[in-house]
């Protein structure tokens, strides 16, 4: 292995701008990375050089299909060595601005797979809560395609509840915004999915923190009166004509337990994801 990659460092300096010979190579770095072992000193040689192919992958040196092999190399390395990644080395983030659709997905699978928020900002490591409003901005993007919004709300969905134990006093700051991006998702998407993935998280935001959110739910009054949306204006409702108590928390969640419709829209999601 040691003779395979040193090779690969005499290939990387001296014929890294030929596409040809580049192409074999990086279609030969899955199953390289899949033999090797963490503890041998070549692997962090291996890193190196998968660093100076990332380099060159974004001053465009090599074709679309060769930077989506490496971008989701790079995942399938960092999935068990997320320490690598933690230094600037690694600026996956900086593929999002890649005008190549396959790219950008490959891009967006890699950073939302991982649930770790120093993929985005490199060596700051930041409060998780950045991590939620990288994805709530991309979410927000009309022009933003049904696989990337599926993934992007299978990020909030595991996410969210991390998210609401922060706390009134962190939570403040950002739930008005949530909760707007939340409500013009579920307004603008066509996909059935994808509407109910966003009705469910935004029931669970108002079921957990309906005191602090004030005027920003005003809005979910003029939804439309269709059967998708029937369980969130009743909730509000609920919340507008009693006070909050463990009794009416108890009542909501059984409204939402039942709701057969958002049972039904969250299935059709999982079974998307797996497909």
């Amino acid at each position: 292995m040691l003779w395979i990659i040193e090779k690969l460092q005499e290939i990387c300096h001296f014929l890294n701008n030929d596409v040809k010979i580049c192409e074999n190579l990086i279609n030969l770095f899955p199953k390289i990375f899949s033999i090797l072992k963490t503890n041998d000193d070549c692997f962090y040689d291996f890193i190196s050089i998968m660093h100076n192919f990332l380099q060159k992958s974004f001053k465009k040196y090599y074709p679309p299909r060769l930077v989506k092999i490496l971008i989701l190399t790079v995942k399938s390395v960092a999935r068990n060595n997320r320490n690598i990644l933690r230094g600037e080395n690694f600026p996956i983030a900086k593929f999002l601005t890649s005008s190549d659709f396959e790219i950008h997905l490959a891009t967006i699978e890699c950073l939302t797979a991982l649930l770790d928020p120093t993929w985005i900002f490199g060596s700051q490591i930041p409060q998780d809560e950045d991590f939620l409003f990288f994805n709530l901005k991309l979410l927000s993007q009309k022009q933003n395609c049904y696989i990337l919004k599926r993934s992007v709300l299978s990020v909030l969905w595991f996410f969210f509840d991390d998210f609401l134990n922060y706390g009134a006093e962190v939570l403040k700051d950002y739930l008005s915004q949530i909760t707007r991006i939340l409500i013009s998702t579920a307004e603008s998407v066509n996909e059935s999915d994808l509407q109910e993935i966003c009705l469910k998280l935004l029931k669970k935001l108002i079921c957990e923190n309906y005191e602090l959110l004030g005027n920003s739910i005003g809005k979910i009054d003029s939804f439309p009166s269709t059967s998708n949306y029937k369980d969130l204006r009743d909730i509000h409702k609920k919340y507008q004509n009693l006070e909050c108590s463990n009794g009416l928390r108890g009542d909501i969640e059984n409204l939402l337990r039942d709701s057969k419709r958002g049972a039904e829209g969250l299935k059709v999601f999982k079974n998307n994801q797996k497909g």
